[in-house]
């Protein structure tokens, strides 16, 4: 996966939001919107944590992802985040979360929660052979 295209990026990146997707309509919940803010602050956020080699939810300068997202757009009242290193491939990134379940629950929210994410962005890095897939969930605000 080293020396990625942009365009491989973005297929990966794409394809993680398909499987997400897929996920949620198994669970009876409408898909998500790919929203490219959003995307944004993700893809430089899985680099970030590539070049630094870390995950977490804090960037390196100390952001959250509500900051991160708000340095690329104000359209957002709510966000939530997963990050993995299960990146070598859109379908294991995607599991991780799954399996996980704290990370599953934003994929699948429950009650009320259930449609409240309704875009979603996708962001991959592979720097020097550290993977990271970041994804991150908005509402529109209102």
């Amino acid at each position: 996966m080293l020396n990625m295209t942009e365009e491989e990026i973005r297929e990966f990146e794409l394809e993680v939001f398909r499987l997400t997707n897929i996920e949620r309509e198994k669970a009876g919940l409408v898909p998500v919107i790919w929203d490219e803010d959003l995307a944004r602050a993700a893809h430089k956020h899985a680099e970030d944590m590539s070049i630094n080699d870390f995950v977490g939810h804090t960037g390196s300068d100390g952001s959250t992802s509500n900051e991160r997202i708000a340095r690329e757009t104000n359209r957002f009242r709510y966000a939530s985040e997963s990050a993995t290193t299960a990146g070598s491939a859109p379908e294991k990134a995607v599991q991780a979360w799954m399996n996980s379940p704290g990370h599953k629950i934003q994929i699948i929210p429950q009650g009320d929660e259930s449609n409240r994410d309704r875009y979603l962005g996708v962001g991959f890095s592979n720097i020097d052979g550290q993977t990271r897939v970041v994804q991150l969930f908005g509402s529109i605000r209102k």
